[in-house]
């Protein structure tokens, strides 16, 4: 559905991306203070942030995400994919 100026609708990653980008940053700054991404996925949900598609977060869609942000540079080269679960990083 096109609005009255006649541009094209938001996509969803597009509604959800200043969200993202907040979530990100919210998780990393967590896991620097030694919150395991387990309890970083709750703590996410539970504060209403949502995935770029608009999703509930998952802790495969998080360490994806962290992943994503190591091969870009936008978090340490120390991060180790290896982790378990219930595993911290340091930062």
């Amino acid at each position: 559905m096109k609005d009255k100026n006649n541009l094209k609708p938001e996509t969803i990653r597009e509604k959800y991306y200043s969200q993202f980008e907040q979530a990100m940053e919210f998780a990393k700054v967590q896991i620097q203070q030694g919150i395991s991404k387990q309890r970083v996925v709750k703590l996410l949900n539970s504060k209403g942030f949502k995935t770029r598609s608009g999703k509930e977060w998952k802790y495969n869609i998080l360490n994806n995400e962290l992943a994503k942000m190591r091969k870009s540079n936008d978090i340490d080269s120390d991060y180790d994919d290896d982790f378990d679960d219930d595993d911290v990083l340091s930062w």
